[in-house]
C-alpha cells in the first residue's frame, strides 16, 4: 500500500501526474499552432533537438501544397513563442526551414526534414 497519493502515482521513479501535465502542456500549445504550421512533426523535433539555451532563425520560403494561408506569415510568430526559452536570432545555428532556399544557408545540413518543404537546419560550429 503506498503511504502518499504522489507515491500512488509513481512507477519505478516515473510520476504519471508530472508527465501527463507535461503531455497537456506541450500538445495544448503545439493545438495553437494548427492553423500556421502544417507539419505539426515540426514542432516536437524542435523541443527535442534545439537546446533551451540556443538561438534559433525561421526561414520561409514560397508557400507549399498543403500549408495554409497563415503559415509564411505567422510561422515565426508562433514559433517565437512555442520554442521559449529559445530565442529568435538571424545567425542562428539552428534552422527551421519553410520550403526556404537551402542555397541561401551555406553550411547547414538537415536534421530532420518532414513534410510540405519543412525541416530543421543545423550550421556548423
Amino acid at each position: 500500500m503506498p503511504t502518499s497519493p504522489r507515491r500512488a502515482n509513481s512507477d519505478n521513479g516515473f510520476d504519471r501526474t508530472t508527465s501527463a501535465r507535461t503531455f497537456f502542456c506541450i500538445t495544448f500549445g503545439i493545438g495553437g499552432g494548427n492553423s500556421v504550421i502544417p507539419d505539426q512533426d515540426v514542432l516536437f523535433e524542435a523541443l527535442g533537438r534545439i537546446p533551451a539555451d540556443e538561438t534559433f532563425a525561421v526561414a520561409v520560403g514560397e508557400p507549399q501544397q498543403g500549408w495554409t494561408d497563415l503559415t509564411a506569415t505567422y510561422a515565426e510568430t508562433f514559433l517565437r513563442y512555442f520554442l521559449l526559452p529559445r530565442r529568435v536570432d538571424p545567425e542562428a545555428r539552428w534552422i527551421i526551414c519553410f520550403a526556404c532556399d537551402r542555397q541561401a544557408i551555406p553550411g547547414a545540413r538537415a536534421v530532420w526534414e518532414g513534410e510540405d518543404g519543412i525541416a530543421i537546419r543545423r550550421r556548423q560550429p
